[in-house]
């Protein structure tokens, strides 16, 4: 029988735990808030945060994840199913009407008439895509503070549902739901309310009579008004109202004197003078309406930090725009803007701005280096000039990150500007406190000013075939990251030997054919990936590294399988035939793949390669291991891949 495939290595897993003493370990893959995690003391289950307090008793013996986003999870003793919650609240859980009992608290199913017999229950999911109709006897579920009803073809609620007296939070999500009772004001403790129904047009006037109401959330796409009385409530702190026919806010909205978030998304045009009421306000999103101009009131909410205008139809941001004092995020993307007004860098707090979109909107002024707060800078994907940002942030005192395709989100200290360059202008040197350039944009030359960039530390570029590069790229003092992308490079020069702060260095080029870098004087590199081409110069990649100094893998290894201590990976196609003489011993090369078709045997010049931990060669016609390979004291992983061996020497094993 033929031996296809001989292989020799060690796989390791990693978890996301930490072992807080000998009997107690906590599982950090997933937790709420930044914590609750999952938590075992050797017998029982439980959860605690990071540090290792008991947030729920050790008592179960199977627990699930909180997650980022769940308030809610499920913990088993035995057969018993509990829903716990992040109050360290334990409700016994059925999810079929025949699992439940008088010490039920928590129900997860379809829409049985059975599930209103048990009037202990407190927590209630219906989830039911053929249910049209909830029963009467819903009303007699006095305990339930927390019901979410997810049915379909449900078209009507029942009077009885505003009878529940303890509910605190109600979820509805109903496509074909077309009304809510006219008792819907009732709720006594209600202070969630969330509508998802399509089908929905308008919303009972008693709904301004739940003055418990915290935060109301609608998605209905035929809703074509709010309730005159909407004003009533006097506790609500959160309204969105998104994805309707809504063309007018009653003047009553001003008398909502707690709301802090206001969100309508419809087809407004206007804003009732009212709204100058709303002292507490701070977010006001009012993006895809249909205003071409911004109603003066807006000026007025002088605490608001977050305005979002995403999407209508502006011409022009008025100047009392300044007004805003307070304003941390401005969104104006997707508008008609031609131009912004210099006041907006009068907005000293401002720390997100976004203007992207706009398809006439060619530059911004340069006082717009004025914002030394601003973190997020979104501008856009059309035809502005890349100028105006080199001219308005020279000379910017904090750290710049240009670029054209996402921001770092954990970032929460440099300016990140996110624009397609359409090449590199000789104005970039202006901005000389660039940290990080990412462009997509092809790039045909490199501006001699770049090296004016003396802080700049990642640079990823989409170099075209005939890009020009200047002497003074190779001076870039604090580089570290450099991708060149798929420029047509036919050499790697000794130039890059300049770049002594190196840890990552990418080529895309598939022309390379040499290389001429002594890549032994980049000391600091741990990263490096570019290919030689089929008949191109390949021992002098290997020649490249000869004298690192540090231990080093070259191939394309899966380094997570194999532990062996290296600094630096050279990721790239070796060809076995590449081993020549002139490589000597190969000093700290750790771990080596390669391949080559073309040979019938291992090169004698490998046994050289005493260092090596990792030995990885496929495709050769091999039909023995060579001794030589008995020489390699080191040798930990020999992994020797589609050959014809068919018997191993008595002197490997």
């Amino acid at each position: 029988m033929q031996n296809k495939k001989l292989l020799f290595f060690i796989t390791l897993l990693f978890f996301s735990t930490v072992v807080i003493n000998a009997q107690v370990t906590i599982d950090s893959t997933r937790l709420f808030n930044g914590s609750w995690a999952k938590s075992f003391n050797g017998e029982k289950y439980g959860y605690t945060n990071l540090s290792g307090k008991v947030l729920i008793d050790y008592k179960y013996d199977k627990i699930e994840y909180f997650g980022s986003n769940g308030k809610y999870t499920y913990a088993y003793i035995g057969k018993k199913q509990f829903l716990i919650d992040t109050l360290g609240n334990e409700y016994l859980f059925a999810r079929r009407p025949e699992q439940l009992n008088e010490n039920t608290r928590a129900y997860n199913g379809k829409i049985e008439p059975e599930v209103f017999k048990y009037t202990k229950l407190e927590h209630l999911v219906f989830n039911d895509g053929n249910r049209k109709k909830i029963p009467t006897e819903i009303g007699n579920l006095k305990k339930v503070f927390y019901l979410k009803i997810k049915a379909k073809k449900l078209s009507s609620l029942q009077k009885g549902i505003a009878d529940m007296s303890s509910l605190k939070t109600l979820i509805i999500d109903a496509s074909r739901l077309t009304s809510l009772p006219n008792n819907f004001g009732n709720f006594k403790s209600l202070k969630t309310l969330d509508i998802d129904a399509d089908k929905l047009t308008q919303l009972p006037n008693s709904i301004g009579q739940i003055a418990s109401l915290q935060k109301l959330t609608i998605n209905a796409d035929n809703l074509t008004e709010l309730p005159i009385n909407i004003g009533g409530l006097s506790s609500l702190r959160f309204l969105d109202v998104f994805s309707n026919k809504i063309t007018t806010v009653p003047e009553s909205i001003g008398n909502l004197s707690s709301v802090k978030y206001l969100k309508i998304n419809g087809i407004l045009e206007t804003l009732p003078n009212s709204l100058s009421k709303l002292n507490k306000l701070e977010s006001l999103e009012l993006g895809a309406n249909k205003f071409t101009s911004l109603p003066l009131v807006i000026f007025e909410l002088i605490n608001l930090k977050s305005l979002q205008l995403t999407n209508n139809g502006l011409v022009t941001i008025p100047k009392d725009i300044k007004k805003l004092t307070q304003l941390e995020k401005l969104g104006l993307g997707g508008n008609k803007l031609t131009s912004l007004p210099d006041e907006i860098a009068e907005l000293s707090s401002l720390k997100e701005l976004n203007i992207t979109k706009n398809k006439e909107l060619l530059s911004i002024p340069t006082s717009f280096g004025k914002l030394t707060n601003l973190i997020k800078f979104n501008i856009s994907i059309y035809k502005f000039d890349f100028v105006s940002v080199c001219n308005a942030f020279a000379g910017y005192k904090r750290p710049i990150i240009v670029n054209a395709d996402q921001f770092d989100f954990k970032n929460t200290t440099d300016l990140q500007i996110r624009v397609k360059t359409r090449g590199l202008p000789s104005e970039i040197g202006k901005l000389t406190s660039l940290v990080r350039l990412i462009s997509s944009s092809e790039i045909d030359s490199i501006p001699k000013e770049i090296g004016q960039l003396k802080q700049l530390k990642h640079l990823s570029l989409s170099c075209a075939d005939d890009i020009y590069i200047p002497q003074e790229f190779y001076n870039l003092p604090k580089l570290e990251v450099l991708n060149m992308g798929n420029g047509n490079f036919k050499t790697i020069s000794t130039q890059y030997e300049n770049l002594t702060e190196l840890r990552d260095l990418r080529f895309s080029a598939k022309t390379i054919e040499k290389v001429e870098a002594d890549f032994s004087k980049l000391t600091k590199l741990e990263y490096i990936s570019f290919n030689i081409t089929k008949n191109g110069d390949g021992t002098s990649l290997l020649k490249a590294f000869k004298d690192f100094p540090q231990p080093y893998i070259i191939g394309q290894v899966n380094t997570q399988k194999f532990k062996l201590g290296h600094q630096l990976e050279v990721w790239t196609y070796i060809k076995t035939s590449w081993i020549k003489p002139e490589l000597g011993e190969m000093k700290n090369l750790v771990g080596l793949r390669a391949s080559d078709r073309d040979l019938s045997s291992i090169p004698e010049e490998i046994f050289n390669f005493t260092d090596l931990k990792l030995l990885s060669i496929s495709h050769i016609r091999l039909t023995n291991i060579p001794l030589g390979l008995t020489k390699m004291a080191n040798l930990r992983f020999l992994i020797l891949e589609n050959n014809k061996i068919t018997k191993l020497p008595e002197e490997i094993v």
